[in-house]
């Protein structure tokens, strides 16, 4: 993520993540982050600390002005509480965009989002057909390579950089992503 800060969560720590996609060779997060083992403590630190309690705001990092926030590049809103603090952090960032990933339209179709935060909903792989529900500005859809050629879509996120690309940081809403599915061999050996 070559010029985007990232806010992560450990998806083994993770009990929403654990129970929507117990498959980590399928889960973007789970299969590089026991590819980066190193990573893990660090970002369960985060997610703990995010989601315990609402922080006071003065506790809330800051950003340079323009800066482009990136949240969850790994993990998942744990509840409403993890979401506030991140909220919270952008309007304490007003000058700076945050764009979130998630899978939780449970709690981002319900909350307030402040206008320099916009949240794109990761789809399943191959859920060509998925909606952009309340509270998101665009569908991020992971597709293989055969789903792509035999349904006739044109994959927009093909890995380059994002920044490149810049479709889904622009502040504009991005619609539909169809992504290319990067497959990863997870070997079988590795703990969790």
């Amino acid at each position: 993520m070559t010029g985007v800060t990232s806010i992560n969560d450990d998806p083994y720590s993770n009990e929403y993540c654990m129970n929507v996609c117990p498959n980590r060779t399928v889960c973007y997060a789970k299969r590089y982050s026991l590819i980066f083992k190193n990573v893990r403590s660090c970002f369960k630190r985060n997610g703990d600390l995010m989601s315990k309690a609402i922080l006071p705001v003065q506790m809330l990092p800051c950003f340079t002005p323009g800066d482009t926030i990136r949240i969850h590049s790994y993990g998942e809103y744990r509840n409403a509480t993890h979401l506030t603090n991140h909220r919270n952090m952008a309007k304490k960032n007003d000058a700076s965009r945050f764009v979130g990933w998630s899978h939780r339209d449970d709690l981002i179709s319900k909350a307030r989002i402040p206008d320099n935060m916009q949240f794109i909903f990761s789809a399943k792989v191959n859920e060509i057909d998925a909606l952009i529900p309340d509270g998101f500005d665009g569908v991020y859809i992971p597709v293989t390579e055969e789903v792509a050629e035999r349904e006739g879509i044109d994959i927009l996120c093909k890995g380059q950089h994002c920044l490149e690309c810049n479709r889904c940081y622009s502040g504009k809403p991005p619609g539909v992503i169809y992504a290319k599915f990067k497959p990863i061999n997870v070997p079988a050996r590795l703990p969790v």
